[in-house]
């Protein structure tokens, strides 16, 4: 019987607080866990199966710090000044774009819309919002 996509989502939102709860409970697990791993291993195993070629979600979770690590230092430069909320925007819309077609070249078409969906990578991050809030008066 296949497993429907309510299921799986169900099954993924259970793992990730058991996650985090295992994180709230347990002080080894709050210092050692990497949650990001942790929830992307929960991802994949639940979308993508077990038995998933391994090569493919390392090089899909290298994708995945990547942009977390270009985001993280976009927004240093921003919030320091030395780019503009524009630039920020601009930048990281170019960074979120090459990851996601890095995702698809790994994975293919049909899996990377089964870890990911059906997404369009330039809807993940509204440039004009964050523009708007970055002149209001922090």
């Amino acid at each position: 019987m296949p497993v429907n996509d309510s299921t799986k989502q169900k099954e993924h939102a259970r793992r990730l607080m058991a996650i985090h709860d295992q994180r709230r409970v347990d002080p080894v697990a709050r210092r050692d866990m990497d949650v990001r791993h942790e929830e992307f291993k929960a991802m994949t195993e639940i979308f993508l199966g077990r038995d998933y070629e391994k090569a493919k979600l390392h090089a899909v979770e290298g994708e995945q710090i990547k942009l977390r690590r270009a985001q993280m230092e976009l927004y240093r430069k921003y919030s320091e000044k030395i780019i503009t909320a524009e630039a920020y925007a601009e930048r990281l819309q170019v960074a979120i774009n090459d990851a996601f077609s890095a995702c698809l070249r790994i994975l293919g078409q049909a899996d990377f819309a089964k870890l990911f969906g059906n997404i369009d990578p330039a809807t993940l991050m509204d440039p004009t919002k964050f523009i708007e809030a970055a002149k209001k008066p922090r």
